[in-house]
């Protein structure tokens, strides 16, 4: 098992080995409640370990998998700092590089190459190679989890291959702002902030995604369409301050609170949001293009859920039994509202609206 790192042209294949918040003493012996400061170097299990001044941790040589011959920082632009853990060390035996497909890089100052293939990695975690500037591809076809921004704020990212990971967790992507399109064909969950600040991405493919967190796709500016056909809720915020002008999300029931606000939504149909049962605070807020509005079976609408949207002229949710107040403030362009028979509209629901929409009981 390897890590492939390819730069300038030049593939070759390396054997990882583990780390863990050990040292290893003059002796070779395995310390797990110390630091490595004494330690200029051992060797365990065949792998030479050395201290880290920064964090007083000892970590693994990457080797060579053809000759054992460690590796420098001028090895064909490779990062040697890259780390395979998330096991005690005394889990693990003579067999570990086989036992740990885990990858976490370490020092943000080791050089990496611009193209990073990690063909039998299925996880990367915890900033692992955060505001890497030189990064612009990376292929990961064993990879099923990304978990707590490990490739946060890689300016220069424009490839992104990850055709079976599963969770795009927090902060994954956040502020690669030259990254133009996403495929994630099998990934159920988007964490808080994964792509947020994606400013050049224009094209997202989740097929199977069924939550987006938080700020998910926050400050998307360029992304204007979205289909999510097996999403069920969308957190707060997940879309806001974007380029959104449509969403397609047909099984979707929840979507937090601002999670459309200051978009370019220009209308929602009733078949782009047939499932939603209710709008939540601000959750249409100041999308200034917003004409029109058919959400069939939404039951509430919560305040200032449609707060200054200058252009809206109707909106029909027939189903609709409570409209809280200041739902549409400011919405001054408002002429008719559909709602079902009953409906409590709160006193102050249409605040600033001048004059008065129709609203008509269905």
């Amino acid at each position: 098992m390897g890590i492939e790192i390819t730069s300038s042209g030049v593939s070759k294949t390396y054997r990882y080995y583990p780390y863990d918040a050990f040292y290893v003493d003059a002796n070779g012996n395995v310390n797990t409640s110390g630091n490595g400061q004494q330690v200029k170097e051992a060797w365990f299990n065949g792998v030479k370990y050395y201290p880290d001044e920064t964090d007083n941790v000892c970590k693994a040589l990457i080797y060579e998998e053809a000759s054992g011959v460690p590796l420098t920082d001028d090895s064909v632009g490779c990062y040697p700092e890259v780390l395979i853990c998330t096991k005690k060390y005394s889990q693990l035996n003579s067999q570990a590089p086989s036992l740990i497909p885990y990858a976490k890089s370490h020092s943000k100052n080791t050089r990496i190459p611009s193209r990073l293939i990690l063909p039998s990695c299925t996880k990367i975690y915890d900033s692992a190679f955060d505001s890497n500037a030189s990064l612009i591809s990376i292929d990961l076809p064993s990879c099923k989890q990304l978990i707590n921004g490990p490739f946060f704020s890689c300016s220069s990212l424009t490839d992104v291959s990850i055709p079976v990971c599963e969770l795009v967790g927090s902060d994954s992507f956040f502020y690669c702002s030259a990254l133009p399109s996403i495929n994630m064909p099998n990934c159920t969950e988007i964490g808080l902030s994964a792509f947020e600040g994606c400013s050049s991405l224009v094209s997202v493919n989740a097929p199977l995604c069924e939550v987006i967190s938080n700020y998910a796709f926050s400050r998307c500016t360029s992304l204007k369409n979205i289909s999510l056909p097996s999403c069920q809720t969308m957190g707060a915020s997940a879309f806001s301050i974007s380029g959104i002008e449509a969403v397609q999300a047909q099984v979707c029931t929840s979507i937090g609170g601002s999670g459309f606000s200051n978009t370019g939504l220009l209308e929602i149909s009733a078949s782009d949001l047939p499932s939603l049962e209710g709008v939540s605070n601000d959750t249409f807020s100041s999308c200034y293009n917003l004409e029109t509005v058919e959400l069939p079976n939404c039951l509430t609408v919560g305040g200032y859920g449609f707060d200054s949207d200058k252009s809206l002229r109707e909106v029909r949710i027939p189903k609709c039994t409570k409209i809280y107040n200041y739902a549409f403030n400011n919405c001054r362009k408002l002429e008719t509202v559909y709602v079902a028979s009953g409906c409590d509209i709160g006193r102050y629901a249409f605040n600033n609206v001048s004059p008065k929409p129709s609203v008509i009981y269905v």
